[in-house]
């Protein structure tokens, strides 16, 4: 049965593809996918002075970050699957956002991740990651 009412944040979660409903990245702190499109400029000396435009590209990043602990089933650094192991090797990433509830909104699709960032702040601060991948094709939206 879909979730009622307003999900909070802890339900909506970046996964790796594997399975029905894909494997959770342990300990995420935050989650954001930006859809954009790059409009083609169109303008030409009849166009008064005023800029035209028609539609263009789509593209997608999903940005994800949370803490790392080292023995969770599915981190930054878990062997061949974990962002560490992805961007080393340049391989496209097959992804899954949304609350694994069945009958809610999953979205998803494969791309490359761009970015890896680990921070240690202090002494007495969490280890912390951010990660970002850039989509590739269309991404698809359903249910689980």
């Amino acid at each position: 049965m879909p979730t009622t009412n307003v999900i909070n944040t802890t339900l909506f979660t970046f996964r790796n593809s594997t399975g029905a409903g894909g494997t959770v990245f342990n300990r995420q702190n935050d989650l954001s996918i930006t859809y954009s499109m790059e409009p083609r400029d169109i303008t030409t000396k009849d166009s008064g002075g005023h800029r035209e435009l028609l539609e263009g590209l789509r593209s997608y990043e999903l940005s994800v970050s949370g803490l790392i602990a080292l023995d969770d089933t599915l981190s930054v650094f878990t062997t061949t699957t974990g962002v560490y192991d992805v961007l080393q090797a340049r391989t496209s990433f097959s992804w899954i956002a949304g609350t694994g509830v069945s009958g809610d909104v999953k979205l998803s699709g494969s791309g490359y991740f761009t970015s890896l960032e680990i921070g240690s702040p202090d002494q007495e601060s969490n280890c912390t990651f951010s990660a970002s991948l850039q989509g590739s094709g269309t991404p698809y939206k359903g249910t689980f």
